[in-house]
C-alpha cells in the first residue's frame, strides 16, 4: 500500500515548483547518464502505456491508441516536459523529464523515512525549475546516491510514487489523442480540453486502481507560476485566466479532489486492503480540497523562491538529510 504523509499539506507544498516552460537550457544530466537512463527506462515506459494503460481502456479507446507512437528524446526543454501531438499520435517523454522525475521521488522519499525537513526541497525546486541558479539534478543536490534505494521502505514508496505519475502523465496526454484535440488553443477552449484530459486519466487511474499518489508532484508544479498578485483586482484576474493555456492549479486540484472522493474504491480496489485503502483514499481527497481552497485566496505564495531559499539556503542542502 502507498506510504502516505499524514501531512499531506506539507508534502504537497514541497511540490509546488515554480517553473518557466520556455525554451531554455537545462543540463542536469550527461549525454552518458541519459543514454545509461534510456535503457532502463524505455522498455519500462512502453510497458506502462501499452499493458497497464491501454491494454485496460474501452475498446474504442484501444483502438485509437493502438498505433500511437512514444518519442523518447534523450533531452527536454524542461525537467517536467510531456507533450502529444495529437496530430500524428505521438506522445513525447523526453527521458530526462523521466530521470529528474525518479530522482526526485527518490529524494522525497528518503526525506520522508528519515524525518528530514521537505522544505530543503521545496528551496532545490524552486532553485532550478524557477531562477535555475542551480545545474545539479536531485540525488546530487542533496550529497545522495543510488544507494539510498537500498532501505526497502525508501525503495517502495519512491517506485511506487514514480510509477503512479508516469502513468497520470501518459494517461492524460493519451486523453488529447482519444478527444482529437486541437493544439496552439488558448484560453478557456485550451483549459477545457486540459481538464477533458485530466478528468480521463483519473478514469483511466480507477480502472486499475491505481492510488493517488506521485501524480501530484507534477500536477499543482504551475500554482506558483501564475500571475495573480493578491492586490490586483478581479477584473485583471478574470482577464488573465482567459489568457491562460490551463486552468488554474486549483482548479484542478478541486476537480482531482471531487473525482477521489465521490467513489474511493475506485482507486483502491486492487490494494491488498481495499476498503483501508478507500479511507485513505478520501482522507486524501479531503485534504486536496483543502489545499486548492487555501490557493484560492492565495494562501500558499509565501513560498516565494526569495523566502525559501533565505530559510532553507542552497549551502545546506548537502547536509539536510545525508547518508549516515
Amino acid at each position: 500500500m502507498y506510504k502516505i504523509t499524514q501531512n499531506l499539506f506539507l508534502v504537497l507544498t514541497i511540490l509546488l515548483i515554480p517553473f518557466s516552460v520556455q525554451a531554455v537550457s537545462f543540463n542536469l544530466f550527461n549525454q552518458q547518464q541519459l543514454i545509461k537512463a534510456k535503457n532502463t527506462y524505455e522498455n519500462n515506459l512502453i510497458g506502462i502505456f501499452r499493458e497497464d494503460l491501454v491494454r485496460q481502456l474501452a475498446y474504442e479507446h484501444r483502438q485509437k491508441l493502438s498505433n500511437v507512437k512514444l518519442n523518447m528524446p534523450l533531452q527536454g526543454e524542461h525537467p517536467l516536459q510531456y507533450g502529444a501531438q495529437p496530430w500524428n499520435k505521438t506522445i513525447v517523454i523526453p527521458i530526462s523529464s523521466v530521470k529528474f522525475l525518479d530522482e526526485l521521488t527518490i529524494v522525497w522519499a528518503w526525506f520522508e523515512e528519515n524525518n528530514c525537513d521537505m522544505a530543503y526541497i521545496t528551496s532545490y525546486l524552486s532553485s532550478v525549475l524557477g531562477k535555475r541558479e542551480i545545474q545539479e539534478a536531485p540525488l546530487q543536490a542533496f550529497g545522495l546516491n543510488m544507494s539510498v534505494i537500498k532501505n526497502k521502505r525508501v525503495d517502495s514508496l519512491s517506485l511506487k510514487l514514480h510509477k503512479s505519475a508516469i502513468y497520470f502523465l501518459m494517461a492524460h496526454e493519451a486523453g488529447h489523442i482519444v478527444f482529437d484535440h486541437k493544439v496552439n488553443l488558448k484560453g478557456y477552449e485550451s483549459q477545457a480540453q486540459e481538464l477533458a484530459a485530466d478528468n480521463y486519466a483519473l478514469n483511466a487511474m480507477a480502472s486499475i486502481g491505481v492510488m493517488p499518489a506521485g501524480m501530484l508532484q507534477y500536477f499543482i508544479s504551475s500554482y506558483m507560476f501564475e500571475p495573480f498578485p493578491d492586490l490586483k483586482t478581479w477584473e485583471y484576474q478574470q482577464n488573465t485566466i482567459g489568457e491562460l493555456t490551463h486552468p488554474l492549479a486549483s482548479e484542478r486540484l478541486h476537480n482531482i479532489a471531487h473525482r477521489l472522493n465521490s467513489n474511493p474504491i475506485d482507486f483502491a480496489h486492487s490494494e491488498v486492503q481495499p476498503q483501508k485503502a478507500s479511507m485513505i483514499v478520501a482522507n486524501v481527497a479531503v485534504q486536496i480540497s483543502n489545499i486548492a481552497k487555501h490557493m484560492d485566496n492565495g494562501g500558499m505564495k509565501i513560498y516565494s523562491a526569495s523566502w525559501l531559499l533565505k530559510h532553507y539556503p542552497k549551502s545546506r542542502f548537502r547536509v539536510a538529510c545525508p547518508i549516515k
